[in-house]
């Protein structure tokens, strides 16, 4: 996962839930924090889901509003291509 923008804002409280892992489906749900410490305008998530050794089984992005000072919740699902 990689944040596109310079702190003031972090990352903070992320969980993945890797979802149907024995299926040829495998997913990933991603919740976490965007904690900022002034406004950001807007920042996207985005969450890749890698086999060992890179090969990307699916990818997804999701933009949070960061208005103004305050912790800004997010919720990204990573589904298989």
């Amino acid at each position: 996962m990689t944040l596109q923008h310079p702190p003031p804002c972090y990352v903070t409280d992320l969980f993945a839930r890797p979802l149907d892992v024995l299926t040829t489906s495998p997913g990933l749900r991603v919740t976490g924090v965007v904690d900022a410490a002034k406004r950001c305008d807007a920042v996207q998530v985005t969450v890749r889901l890698s086999r060992e050794g890179g090969e990307c089984l699916g990818q997804a992005s999701t933009a949070v509003s960061v208005p103004g000072h305050g912790r800004y919740p997010f919720d990204a699902w990573s589904p298989s291509p």
